[in-house]
């Protein structure tokens, strides 16, 4: 890749950030047949339309534009792979890279054997999906092809591109070329996913981390000793910042995957680690002339916040990236969610508004930006300003994302504004948008089956208004509710362990470890006598694991987050199991 090409492709990325989108995307259509990054870019595009809009034919569109996009980045490769080879094998220390160099995973198309999984592991892999109840998708043919030039892509002409004799920017060239096709496995991969296509999303999930591992270990090998770059191969650093990005992604999803898809990534080869992960993300976010900077940046600042609450860190990264794209949607959409997560919720409306301001080329992105913003009403049970945008997000929505969900939410709305026959019909649609191993999903389905079958009672009620108090960082009101409307209605073993575990949630959040001590043991006392609110369980074993890793009792936090970690099935049960996770982490971490 010329510098050229480089800097447009930065423009062009800094343009759809921005929320420019029709602008962006003819600015990058102007540029398709100078370098395949830009085909790889609108395959981009199209994914995460395809993902908003939930539309067959923008899935297909989307699977199309990325097909294309890995045949040229392929082409290009191979043109310029002889120069990385050689590149390499001069600094004569490259005994694994160098044989990787060769296009060892580091494509997926026809041209190269590497990377093709045999019909063995295939066949295998569709067993395991079997076996676990998903759909196995078949191999079919019916979706229409659609010429390049029919999809806007235009015929590809080698002969236009910028291309230089330098061996050096052809070393760059082939190595930018890798971190492409990685790219585009990776987004492949997630079209395929969406759409429930386990077996493809699979393999090329697979082969998009065997391409980014093969190029990190060439950026290795291509650093001298001492330094951080490459100082003498053009765009070093920049495609450093890409590979980076791709690791860091990696790293971190992995180690983070809900228990119940674990097993797909079990098989990639390695086990996720989120401090690789998060140094990797930094230092992409640092690189600012590298096109995935920014992406680096937000995902950072999101880890820091959601998964370590370390929120002053993600503020001071957000806010720079909001002043860097002052129109950036997705910038202000992270802060909605960061500022949630802390318990402000007037500064997350503020930033979903300023979101749905800047997101206006993008219906389906408003539509989610309304449902947040009822979310947030939600969790401080303001019921009458949350059913207006929770309803018309479920009556207008085609995404499958939190509709059934949203329909729980709407049922409860009208339920606790004395409405049940309308609390009736939105009960009822869940059970035909529930989608099995989501979470929130899950959830749902067996709640409102619950209130179907015979209703909530008066302490369930209540009690669910009470979760989303702590949800939204409401702690002190939570245990007013807990200690004084709700605490009459406890009647059965089930409600009596829920009320100590919230009420030991609050308590450690308001850091009253040892008030909290002393609830988290009373909910575990009617362990055995649980009939169906088994979460209260593990969520108490996390609590008191979380307590002892603060008083230096390290055996003892290790006790409990085993013992936590030993549950599954029950609600919410994949954000407590990262939780355990970070637990787990930070015991080893004090031990070393």
């Amino acid at each position: 890749m010329e510098l050229e090409d480089h800097r447009d492709l930065v423009e062009a990325f800094g343009m759809f950030w921005a929320g420019k989108i029709p602008e962006g995307d003819a600015f990058v259509r102007e540029r398709l047949k100078r370098h395949p990054a830009f085909v790889a870019m609108l395959a981009e595009e199209a994914v995460i339309l395809a993902t908003l809009t939930e539309e067959p034919a923008e899935y297909v569109k989307a699977a199309q534009i990325l097909a294309t996009a890995e045949k040229r980045i392929n082409e290009l490769y191979k043109q310029h792979r002889p120069a990385l080879k050689a590149y390499v094998q001069a600094t004569g220390k490259a005994s694994k890279s160098s044989s990787t160099t060769a296009g060892h995973g580091a494509s997926t198309s026809s041209s190269s054997s590497a990377g093709v999984e045999s019909p063995e592991s295939i066949e295998s892999l569709k067993n395991e999906l079997r076996q676990r109840g998903q759909v196995v998708e078949e191999e079919s043919s019916s979706d229409e092809v659609v010429s390049e030039a029919d999809l806007g892509l235009g015929d590809d002409d080698s002969s236009s591109r910028i291309s230089s004799s330098d061996p050096k920017f052809q070393v760059s060239s082939a190595l930018f070329c890798k971190v492409l096709l990685a790219e585009v496995c990776l987004w492949n991969s997630m079209n395929l996913f969406k759409q429930r296509k386990f077996v493809k999303g699979v393999l090329d999930f697979r082969r998009s981390w065997k391409t980014y591992s093969d190029a990190a270990d060439i950026i290795k090998t291509l650093t001298p000793p001492g330094q951080e770059y490459n100082d003498e191969l053009p765009l070093f650093k920049e495609i450093k910042c890409s590979v980076d990005f791709g690791m860091g992604v990696f790293h971190f999803g992995v180690s983070s995957v809900p228990p119940a898809y674990r097993w797909i990534v079990e098989g990639v080869g390695f086990k996720g680690d989120r401090a690789a992960s998060l140094i990797e993300l930094k230092t992409s976010s640092e690189i600012r002339s590298g096109h995935r900077s920014a992406l680096s940046a937000l995902m950072y600042a999101f880890i820091k916040a959601m998964f370590y609450s370390e929120y002053e860190v993600a503020y001071q990264v957000l806010h720079a990236e909001r002043d860097r794209f002052p129109t950036a949607s997705i910038v202000h959409y992270t802060l909605g969610y960061v500022y949630r997560k802390e318990g402000n919720i007037d500064l997350s409306q503020d930033s979903f508004r300023a979101a749905q301001q800047h997101a206006h080329a993008i219906r389906e992105f408003q539509m989610k930006l309304n449902y947040e913003i009822g979310y947030n009403h939600y969790l401080v049970n303001d019921w009458n300003a949350a059913l207006p945008l929770l309803e018309g997000y479920v009556t207008e929505t085609k995404s499958e994302a939190f509709r059934a969900y949203g329909a729980f939410q709407v049922g409860f709305c009208y339920l606790m504004k004395g409405d049940a026959a309308k609390a009736t019909v939105f009960m009822k649609k869940v059970s035909g948008w529930y989608r099995k191993n989501y979470t929130f999903d899950e959830f749902a389905n067996r709640h409102s089956k619950k209130f179907l079958k015979k209703k909530f009672t008066d302490f369930e009620l209540h009690f669910h208004c009470a979760l989303l108090l702590v949800e939204s960082g409401r702690f002190e009101q939570c245990l007013t509710l807990l200690q004084g409307t709700i605490q009459p209605f406890i009647k059965t073993f089930d409600d009596k362990s829920c009320w100590h575990s919230l009420a030991g949630t609050c308590l450690f959040n308001l850091k009253r470890y040892d008030d909290a001590k002393v609830q988290f043991n009373h909910a575990l006392k009617n362990e055995k006598k649980i009939q169906s609110e088994t979460f209260c369980i593990p969520f108490s074993y996390y609590g008191l694991a979380e307590i002892s890793l603060h008083e230096g009792n390290l055996d003892e936090a290790d006790s409990h987050a085993k013992k936590a970690d030993s549950f599954s099935g029950y609600d919410f049960d994949s954000f407590l199991s990262w939780k355990i996770k970070k637990v787990q982490e930070d015991i080893s971490a004090k031990r070393a």
